[in-house]
């Protein structure tokens, strides 16, 4: 899937003055603003774009230059989610996330827990499921205007993903001048590759891994479902893992449980799946539909195997219906898959 984002421009485009510094602030805003038409725009949140854009209006302007990049509500189709701004600065990758929420009537005036979890889960994102994204250093920032300054190390975290930056409204250029002069070197040292053009970076594709209930449609079509082995994940490992566990308890005439672990959405659900319909694929060729039935079991909880349920025999369905549709009213030929389907 191709990235989406309601602005994003080079930071010489974004940078480039106007009548005014108030009519250029507004024209930036006014394009957010237009483009953001996917989701329900609250003033609150039109105020922290003019205040997001004035501020990095001033604190970007070091780093000015058509390599340069930045783009407003960036979409992490995964999460349903958006990045508030990233920043693609002398090959380092910046996610700024800003809190200019009010709590209680008041202005948000501290670092909270979650608040750098948020962040930190946006990093996670690009580094696993952006293909621009997979090595290339990645700095997460949390921007809370009213909260005290913060000195925070620059630090690796795991992988190609740095440390939390904390920093205030006041603070920011303070801190993008450590990401830019610090970061770089420490990402090579430990073999991360720095953006090398920014409008290719740009044009990586979003590989996220597909629902359960399309994989699990898919899977039962005999299709390949390819989005959950991308390299982003540890699925491809997973699964060579159990087929060996399978083939060593099938040798052994043994039986076997296997515990996949992992955070949501990494495809522990798919690889069940996908290992599933393997054996079932097996057990066809050798012993026919009938044993395979039988050896096949979904579960999981009560919700989750309904809907799945439900949408393979709506599938199965559809698919039927196409096939008399192509006979009755095409007079068409099927083929011999969709032969064995009807069969």
């Amino acid at each position: 899937m191709k990235n989406t984002w309601s602005y994003g421009e080079t930071l010489s485009t974004f940078l480039a003055t106007g009548e005014s510094e108030e009519a250029k602030v507004n024209e930036i805003y006014g394009k957010i603003n237009k483009s953001s038409t996917s989701f329900c725009v609250l003033e609150t949140q039109r105020e922290a774009w003019k205040y997001e854009v004035e501020l990095l209006r001033t604190v970007l302007k070091p780093y000015e230059s058509e390599e340069n990049r930045i783009y407003f509500e960036f979409d992490l189709m995964r999460f349903s989610k958006r990045a508030d701004v990233v920043l693609v600065v002398n090959g380092v990758l910046i996610c700024l996330e800003f809190k200019t929420d009010m709590l209680d009537g008041e202005v948000v005036k501290s670092y909270t827990t979650q608040d750098k979890t948020q962040v930190m889960a946006y990093a996670d994102e690009f580094a696993q499921f952006h293909s621009s994204s997979r090595k290339c250093p990645i700095v997460p920032v949390l921007v809370v205007p009213k909260a005290p300054e913060i000195d925070d190390p620059v630090d690796v975290c795991c992988e190609n993903i740095f440390e939390v930056i904390r920093t205030t409204g006041n603070g920011l250029a303070k801190a993008l001048k450590k990401i830019c002069d610090k970061v770089p070197g420490k990402a090579k040292a430990v073999g991360m590759e720095l953006i090398e053009n920014a409008s290719h970076w740009e044009e990586g594709e979003y590989e996220t891994v597909p629902t359960i209930v399309q994989a699990a449609d898919r899977l039962f079509e005999n299709q390949n479902v390819e989005a959950i082995t991308r390299s982003g994940t540890d699925v491809t490992k997973t699964m060579d893992e159990i087929r060996k566990i399978i083939r060593a308890a099938e040798r052994e005439n043994e039986r076997v449980v296997c515990f996949v672990t992992g955070e949501p959405g990494a495809g522990k659900t798919l690889v069940g799946l996908k290992i599933a319909a393997e054996k079932m694929t097996r057990e066809k060729a050798v012993k026919g539909r009938d044993d395979l039935v039988r050896k096949v079991l979904l579960s999981g909880n009560y919700p989750l195997v309904k809907v799945l349920k439900e949408s393979l025999v709506r599938n199965l369905t559809e698919r039927l219906q196409k096939c008399k549709d192509k006979v009755n009213k095409e007079g068409g030929t099927l083929t011999e898959t969709e032969k064995a389907f009807i069969a």
